[in-house]
């Protein structure tokens, strides 16, 4: 039966195909695009896609041509290309990834982007420029086909068999870092654990957990390049696509089991619970799937009878036919997997089954794709645990694990070991050195030898290699002394030497007072300054000498009167004289009278001495803090004008001079402000105080809290003690309590001396203070 529901079911089904069709075709077209060997970055794809191109770009042959001349001076250098490597992350500036982890690019056993050691001539040694392998001969000689020979002697530049010449060396026709008669490194794409060099064509070998793939390794779970074929696997829009030792499989959604290759609904009557066969239909109804188990269903008015509808009010009689058997009032057949033998319960199917089955009596199951059955499980094909048909349990190693693989077991090495002799040994070890050797490392002559992981490391002691013999360290190797040495009176001596420089043997002139003579390692005489002076004027000056501060060769800048210029720590400053100190950018007098002072907490300060009367002196500092010496009060001219309430949060939120805290003064610490009328001065007749009398009629006093005249006080005309600097109109945080007008607060008008009673939204100067300023 073709419903409208199928026909949408259909439809969806081509949609989900044309987009698998055209991800298939990007993920060829990034193959395309980015192809092995390129050095591009390859492509990452989300869900476990393969990259679409590895980087495998090598390093350039080449490096610099054979030197020397014929004049006997000169090292000979010449590069050959290393080994070309992709660089996997994790690994920091200046190194790349090898099987072994990661290696310098600079070293000669890795250099640039190899991971095999560069190739040394004949009585020379192999150098690294941190891209290329390269080459140096002693004083003369030069580089020829592979050698280090006399810079007199011709060279044709002639190799031997199984060698080919590469910028006047003689790599191996197999070698990788040269292969067959290219002197182009083979590459090493990521993935990779080395690269091989087989009949002169390069190779390379995937670590474990990867395949090869054209010029590239892939995860051998990688399902857009799956198996040997690199097969790019089916997905489903039920589902998604795996790679499963090798072979593609589904891996289907909650709610969705295999069944042909495709993810199928575990609640549909073709495909109920765990099933790949239809529900029967019974005779005048339908087929259900509930709970995972098929049943019926009738029309109104019908009831189920061994699978027929029959009247609700007809008699249900009889018996299933032979070979099948009644299930929720269905005849469902014996060798059904919805109901296998006599049960009503469907065959149950284990993870990795592909299908179950019914022979009429008992279930049974197939395994799919990339598992292998073990008893009543399906195994994956990868299990060490049960490997292959026999389900056998792989050995393990104590620097491996046991893995099997196509059905066999092996074992997979812990990175810095690789296989020998069926067990994991160390690429440390001397007995088979580097990420694949099985052979020991063959000591020099006279020495030792160790392993650096990548390869063997001959090693002299005190002695020098030449030939693979130990030597003595002043012994000409082959008649020439060592780079970076020339021969005085029979010994080899250092051409960085001050009493030997470059070829000569002559000491170097002496340096001048606080110098020290040098020899350059170009052979060139020369000297430094000691640590703490520099040169200036063909002479070396002290650092903290004032005429010439730090590495400069200009003098400091005088210092102010009763001050001397020093010079620390590179840098200009000056300190006073005995008997003065720094306030400012000037020295004042520590025992003159004078109103400037240092406080040892807040610094430099203005002190203004107290008149008769005034009750104590008055300090200002540059912070902004002004204390009254006489009470200890500190205040601050807050900036802008505020009602009281915003001025009361404005004051909580200032930090001067460090303090914090700060209120809005009430309305008798005012008064300890209030200087030259009598009556609303401190101590003075008016009533006024917080918190006892707040009353208006006390503010308007005539007698008592009355105005003076306007202009007559003693601070410029203003009402405030003769020494204060904070003097103006302020707010105060004191209300008024018997105004008429509601919500009025108590102000002090400096220019008549008196307390009023304004608005408390209306907004005026205020002042902030401290009851007591610490350590004063």
């Amino acid at each position: 039966m073709t419903s409208r529901h199928s026909k949408f079911g259909f439809l969806r089904l081509a949609v989900s195909l044309a987009i698998i069709s055209l991800l298939i075709a990007a993920c060829e077209s990034a193959k395309r695009d980015f192809p092995a060997g390129g050095g591009a970055a390859g492509a990452q794809m989300s869900s476990g896609g393969k990259g679409g191109g590895a980087s495998t770009g090598g390093s350039n042959a080449g490096g610099s041509s054979a030197g020397g001349g014929t004049n006997g001076g000169g090292t000979a250098e010449a590069g050959v290309g290393g080994e070309g490597g992709a660089v996997e992350p994790g690994c920091p500036i200046g190194e790349h990834a090898c099987s072994s982890g990661c290696v310098k690019d600079d070293d000669v056993q890795t250099c640039g982007t190899s991971c095999n050691p560069c190739q040394a001539p004949v009585d020379g040694t192999a150098t690294c420029d941190g891209t290329q392998c390269g080459a140096a001969c002693p004083k003369g000689k030069i580089l020829c086909a592979g050698a280090c020979i006399a810079s007199t002697a011709p060279c044709d530049n002639t190799c031997p068999t199984g060698t080919h010449e590469c910028a006047s060396q003689c790599p191996a026709d197999d070698s990788v870092n040269a292969c067959g008669t290219s002197c182009t490194p083979c590459p090493l794409p990521t993935g990779a654990a080395q690269a091989t060099c087989t009949d002169g064509s390069c190779g390379f070998v995937c670590k474990t957990g990867f395949h090869a793939c054209g010029s590239a390794c892939a995860a051998d779970t990688d399902a857009t390049a799956c198996g040997s074929a690199c097969t790019i696997c089916p997905g489903d829009v039920h589902g998604r696509a795996a790679c499963v030792d090798g072979t593609c499989a589904i891996q289907c959604s909650s709610g969705f089991h295999v069944c042909g290759g495709t993810c199928v609904s575990d609640s549909s009557t073709d495909s109920c619970g765990s099933s790949c066969d239809p529900c029967p239909i019974p005779s005048g109804g339908t087929a259900t799937c509930a709970a995972g188990s098929c049943g019926g269903q009738c029309p109104s008015g019908k009831s189920l009878c061994l699978g027929v509808c029959i009247d609700r009010t007809a008699a249900c009689e009889g018996n299933c036919a032979p070979g099948t058997h009644n299930c929720n009032n269905v005849c469902v057949p014996d060798n059904s997997t919805n109901s296998c033998g006599s049960a009503c319960t469907p065959c149950a199917l284990p993870v990795g089954a592909s299908s179950s089955s019914c022979d009429g009596t008992r279930c049974d199951f197939a395994c799919g794709a990339g598992y292998h059955r073990c008893g009543d499980r399906c195994i994956p094909d990868s299990d060490a645990g049960a490997c292959g048909g026999s389900c056998t349990v792989c050995p393990t190693d104590a620097n491996g694990q046991a893995i099997c693989q196509s059905g066999t077991c092996a074992l997979k090495c812990n990175s810095g070991f690789h296989l020998c002799g069926g067990a994991c040994v160390s690429d440390a070890d001397v007995g088979h050195c580097g990420p694949t050797s099985c052979t020991a490392c063959q000591a020099p002559s006279g020495g030792t030898v160790t392993c650096s992981g990548l390869a063997c490391v001959p090693d002299c002691g005190a002695l020098k290699l030449c030939n693979g013999t130990c030597i003595a360290q002043n012994q000409a190797c082959n008649g020439v002394c060592p780079n970076s040495t020339h021969n005085c009176n029979g010994l080899c001596v250092s051409d960085a030497s001050v009493n030997n420089c470059g070829t000569s043997c002559v000491a170097c002139p002496a340096a001048p007072a606080n110098g020290t003579a040098t020899c350059s390692s170009a052979g060139v005489c020369g000297y430094t300054c000691n640590p703490g002076y520099h040169f200036c004027n063909g002479a070396c000056l002290s650092d903290a000498s004032v005429s010439s501060c730090g590495s400069s060769c200009t003098s400091c800048p005088a210092a102010p009167k009763d001050g001397t210029p020093i010079c620390q720590n590179g840098s200009c400053g000056y300190v006073c004289n005995s008997g003065f100190h720094k306030c400012g950018s000037s020295c004042a007098d520590d025992g003159a009278i004078s109103n400037e002072f240092v406080h040892p907490v807040y610094g430099c300060g203005h002190r203004f001495k107290p008149a008769v009367s005034s009750g104590g002196s008055w300090a200002t500092f540059l912070s902004g803090l002004n204390v009254d010496e006489g009470n200890g009060y500190g205040w601050y001219v807050a900036p802008g004008s505020h009602n009281q309430a915003n001025a009361i949060q404005a004051c909580a939120s200032y930090t001067v001079a460090g303090l914090t805290g700060w209120t809005l003064p009430t309305i008798t610490q005012a008064r300890t402000l209030a200087g030259g009328c009598a009556p609303t001065a401190a101590g003075g007749t008016c009533p006024l105080d917080d918190p006892s009398c707040l009353k208006n009629v006390c503010g308007y006093d005539s007698a008592k809290c009355g105005s003076c005249l306007g202009g007559s006080g003693p601070n410029n005309g203003a009402y405030c003690r003769d020494n204060v600097q904070v003097c103006t109109n302020f707010l105060t945080s004191s209300v008024c309590t018997d105004c008429t007008a509601p919500n009025t607060a108590w102000m002090y008008g400096a220019s008549n001396g008196n307390f009023i009673a304004l608005s408390n939204q209306s907004a005026y100067n205020h002042l902030c203070m401290i009851s007591k300023v610490p350590n004063y």
